[in-house]
């Protein structure tokens, strides 16, 4: 059984889950673990994990807004710089 989609990333939605970043649908597991940045303080490692929570819902709304030429063409490239990225690493 693969959990992964065909961009190679595992499908949202996300959520925080005290330290850890969990897939919230169906099989839940650790995605991140936002605890392990001794460095950071507390409140900077669950807004962090907030933000790595979110990427899956971003990433949908902003293939979205290419898909339905809501974007400004000054940021059409940068934005096709990010789907390469995200689905070919």
């Amino acid at each position: 059984m693969t959990t992964q989609t065909t961009q190679g990333y595992t499908p949202g939605p996300w959520k925080l889950s005290g330290w850890l970043v969990c897939r919230d649908k169906g099989i839940k597991y650790a995605i991140a673990d936002v605890m392990t940045t001794a460095a950071l303080s507390d409140t900077e490692k669950k807004a962090n994990g907030r933000l790595i929570a979110a990427a899956p819902k971003m990433y949908e709304l902003l293939l979205e807004c290419m898909h339905d030429n809501r974007v400004p063409i000054k940021y059409a490239k940068e934005i096709l710089e990010i789907k390469k990225e995200v689905e070919n690493g």
